[in-house]
């Protein structure tokens, strides 16, 4: 690879891939691009990501639309006929999530020789959108096939060289369960909280099996390993996401709050520190992790049939956030 590629670049050819599928997967010919269409309402707003990591590059692909759309595209994907049932919404978000797999896997073939992208992390869901913190960029474009109106969108790293050490091998003896992951980023949330946070009053209140989903707002980062793809999570709400930057940060009750910008930075830091931690733990096993890029959200990742999660309750000082594992279940993990 001569230069790093462009989120235009990503563009074309996430454009080209999904082409391909409109064709094949969606049997339609009435398809148009509007090139030049740069931004996308976030009323309404719903659809499938996935983590792209490669060789010195990171990128998040997303199919969009409203939910009247993705009804529409997971039916047309189904090859349900106007007179059926509506699709129920397990089975629209496991259809768009399917789509948006086989959109990855035409663009990894494409980028064998400009960029190759090594490993794809967890596909998720989400009822409604990433906020970019400063160190990323975006593209997006609308496709319209016949009367469905979809959003491609690129989310991408502006770092020169993502990757500082590129992994080349894994040799993790034993498999992980979601339960050894949540322990894992705990310990590592510990370290964090008395170190970069600056705060010893630390406590683990709970752990369950899910999270929370009304008033979320947080932050998910990718890991992935040779034979593992999993999500970590901080969330919280409004108020508590705020006060975790400002602990980052080191500002007093009284000076004055935080930009949503800089909230949004503050968080992805702390998911990049505490990710830090948790692949230096992972020696012990080891593992080798290749870490995506921290993606903050203000709506609910709905989980797939094929994946599980683990949440703790933590409170760093007076403020309570959710510590979150997202993770494809070993039955179902691809061999390859």
């Amino acid at each position: 690879m001569d230069a790093k590629l462009t989120k235009e670049d990503w563009l074309n050819e996430m454009l080209a891939a999904t082409l391909v599928v409109v064709k094949t997967s969606l049997s339609a010919d009435n398809c148009s691009v509007k090139v030049n269409d740069n931004g996308f309402s976030l009323n309404d707003i719903s659809g499938a990501y996935m983590p792209l990591i490669g060789e010195k590059d990171a990128v998040l692909i997303g199919l969009l639309s409203n939910q009247k759309g993705i009804q529409a595209l997971a039916r047309s994907f189904s090859g349900l006929k106007p007179e059926e049932e509506e699709l129920s919404r397990e089975d629209r978000i496991d259809a768009i999530r399917e789509l948006l797999n086989i959109i990855s896997g035409l663009l990894k073939g494409q980028m064998l020789e400009r960029n190759p992208v090594h490993r794809s992390g967890l596909p998720i869901f989400i009822d409604g959108y990433f906020e970019l913190t400063k160190s990323q960029e975006s593209a997006c474009t609308l496709v319209e096939i016949d009367t469905i109106k979809i959003y491609l969108v690129i989310i991408r790293s502006k770092s020169i060289d993502f990757q500082k050490t590129f992994p080349r091998s894994c040799d993790m003896k034993s498999k992980m369960t979601v339960q050894d992951w949540l322990e894992e980023a705990l310990d590592a949330m510990a370290i964090l909280a008395k170190t970069n946070l600056g705060e010893d009053n630390y406590m683990i209140k709970d752990k369950k099996h899910t999270f929370p989903k009304d008033d979320v707002w947080g932050a998910y980062i990718p890991l992935v390993g040779q034979d593992d793809a999993v999500l970590i999570g901080i969330l919280s709400n409004q108020h508590g996401i705020q006060e975790l930057a400002r602990f980052l940060l080191g500002l007093d009750p009284e000076d004055e709050e935080l930009s949503k910008e800089d909230t949004v930075e503050a968080i992805g830091e702390i998911l990049n520190m505490l990710c830090g931690i948790v692949k230096r733990q992972m020696v012990k096993r080891k593992a080798t992790l290749w870490i995506g890029m921290p993606n903050f959200t203000r709506g609910n990742i709905e989980l797939t049939n094929n994946q599980e999660s683990a949440c703790a309750s933590v409170e760093i000082r007076n403020v309570k956030t959710y510590l979150v594992i997202v993770r494809r279940q070993w039955k179902k993990m691809d061999a390859t």
